[in-house]
């Protein structure tokens, strides 16, 4: 089962409150907090990529949107690689796979758009909250 602290965790990485979010995460390490939240990450970007391209995308769309990504990462070492990006988001489109790239790289590159795809949708508190109870549900099915 999902956690409230690992839905905390998650909302206060998405709205960039990076302090408390350092805070959760000290907790979660404490009380061995960590399981499910893999799970709700990903329950949380592929409902974010459903809600960005959904049905009607093209790969272009996709391409596209990687590539503005990539731009608000001045720092090579802090992007994502265009390759794992698009890769990950039509797997999420429930096209093609992401096996045979390095789990930290999927990781990474996960949390990176999740985090993009949010701000560009830039929701109320309310919204966020409903977002996230609905990545919590799906994840709990995963988990539980």
């Amino acid at each position: 089962m999902i956690s409230t602290e690992q839905v905390t965790a998650l909302r206060t990485l998405l709205t960039g409150n990076l302090d408390e979010h350092r805070l959760v995460i000290a907790e979660m390490d404490q009380t061995d907090g960590w399981s499910g939240y893999n799970e709700l990450i990903t329950a949380a970007f592929v409902e974010a990529v459903d809600r960005r391209f959904g049905a009607r995308h093209t790969l272009p769309d996709l391409v596209e949107y990687v590539a503005e990504v990539r731009t608000r990462f001045p720092d090579p070492n802090r992007g994502i690689d265009p390759n794992v990006a698009e890769r990950l988001i039509r797997k999420a489109l429930g096209e093609g796979t992401v096996r045979g790239i390095d789990k930290k790289a999927l990781i990474h590159t996960e949390g990176v758009l999740l985090v993009a795809l949010i701000i560009d949708e830039q929701l109320d508190g309310a919204a966020l909250d409903a977002f996230l109870a609905k990545a919590r549900a799906t994840a709990d099915s995963f988990t539980g």
